[in-house]
């Protein structure tokens, strides 16, 4: 594992431009329990929630989600959605062309039927002349 989270937490801390007392004041805790914080490896599921809330960003996914084993779990995940929207656009692409086929066909259709019908005509009004 890279970054310890409480090393991580200190420099969002520091990019915030917060202090440890407006941390312990946000979090409800001592500043000595704050500092503490940053030597640990491992931190409360609620405070770096709080902390999410306090800094506006979404630490879990920031920082856990850039660590192992979940890096890779959630790119398998990634891949596995990007195959399945490959897979999608795959299917969508061949009904756009069977669409086209079948729009394609039916105009040649059209084009008969009304060429029939002027045949039809055409017979008809040679009959009528016949008469």
């Amino acid at each position: 594992m890279g970054e310890i989270v409480g090393k991580y937490l200190q420099r969002k801390k520091k990019e915030h431009g917060l202090t440890n007392k407006q941390i312990a004041d946000f979090l409800n805790i001592t500043v000595s329990a704050v500092e503490k914080m940053y030597t640990n490896d491992e931190i409360y599921a609620s405070r770096l929630a709080k902390l999410s809330a306090l800094f506006g960003e979404n630490l879990v996914e920031d920082y856990y989600y850039r660590q192992e084993p979940l890096r890779s779990m959630s790119q398998k995940v990634i891949d596995e959605w990007n195959q399945k929207i490959d897979a999608l656009k795959a299917t969508i692409a061949n009904q756009k062309t069977s669409i086209n086929q079948l729009r394609d066909h039916i105009k040649t259709q059209n084009d008969y039927i009304a060429l029939l019908e002027k045949e039809v005509k055409r017979l008809e009004a040679a009959l009528e002349e016949m008469e």
